[in-house]
């Protein structure tokens, strides 16, 4: 049986939750509420947002400029991976997927 170390970190992945919700739900109401497409500025400003509740924005500002791509109906952007000329770099960079529909949010994940 796996123990969870103190009530701390129950605290924070209940936090991050309630925060991603309240994203998705501000998300569905943008200021015009005339729900037209979403466009690429606005998709990478809505993900932007949504990594820094997630990430933090000390972790996320290393990653712009963030590149945004449409494809069926979804955008989906990501950060930069920088390197020096001739550097072998190891990690990933942070993605998100939003509806381009409505801006929803629907997948936040940060790949190795």
């Amino acid at each position: 049986m796996c123990k969870i170390k103190g009530n701390s970190n129950i605290i924070l992945r209940i936090t991050i939750l309630v925060i991603i919700i309240v994203l998705l739900f501000i998300s569905c109401f943008k200021e015009n509420n005339n729900m037209q497409d979403i466009n690429k500025e606005e998709a990478i400003t809505i993900a932007e947002n949504a990594l820094i509740v997630v990430f933090g924005s000390w972790h996320i500002e290393r990653y712009k400029p963030f590149i945004a791509y449409l494809e069926n109906g979804i955008w989906y952007v990501e950060g930069t991976l920088y390197s020096k000329p001739g550097e072998v770099v190891r990690g990933g960079v942070p993605y998100v997927e939003i509806r381009k529909e409505d801006g929803i949010v629907l997948n936040i994940y940060h790949d190795k």
